[in-house]
């Protein structure tokens, strides 16, 4: 006896329904299934970044000259230059950059932080400090420096230039600071 058509329709649309509750399950598979992967990535990020994998040792002593106010060389000095930077993720240095021409950088505990991009596309800036104080040394914030921290310029807030590069001068004496677009090298 054939069966009614009403339960035909039923019948089809109960798989139909099926069908797609089977889809939309393996789809809520599929999506959590990569949101674990993302958040186990970013947990593995962050013990890896904590752990000091993303640091490089940098030690250096650079020669640089010294420019008086009005961009007249002065003499020479030289910049140490030891400490960690970062090489993934917001780009900084972390450790000593003693001036030799300022004292002030050279003592015992007074630490640099460098970070390029700091403000705005290809800014750099300096900021001084002992654990638990910035320190204002005399060095303004804004320099110019490489990421390969061989070649910058910066100036004092007496308006002295200290510079690797004779180029810096002017772009240093005129008191604006000019995004420049640093010479990247991962060679230390």
């Amino acid at each position: 006896m054939p069966e009614p058509e009403p339960t035909i329709r039923q019948a089809l649309a109960f798989l139909a329904r099926q069908a797609k509750e089977r889809t939309r399950r393996k789809w809520s598979q599929v999506l959590g299934g990569t949101c674990a992967l993302l958040m186990a990535g970013f947990v593995l990020f962050a013990i890896l970044d904590r752990a000091g994998v993303f640091l490089q040792e940098i030690s250096l002593e650079v020669p640089a000259t010294v420019y008086s106010a009005e961009g007249v060389s002065a003499g020479e000095t030289t910049v140490a230059i030891d400490g960690s930077v970062k090489i993934l993720g917001d780009r900084s240095f972390e450790g000593q950059f003693a001036i030799h021409e300022v004292e002030t950088t050279c003592r015992e505990g007074v630490h640099a932080n460098i970070r390029w991009d700091a403000m705005w596309t290809d800014a750099q800036d300096i900021l001084f400090y002992r654990p638990g104080d910035n320190l204002s040394l005399g060095v303004e914030r804004m320099l110019y420096i490489t990421e390969s921290m061989e070649s910058f310029g910066l100036r004092l807030e007496d308006g002295t230039i200290i510079a690797t590069d004779e180029a810096y001068v002017p772009l240093l004496m005129s008191g604006y600071y000019y995004s420049i677009r640093p010479i990247f090298s991962n060679q230390f």
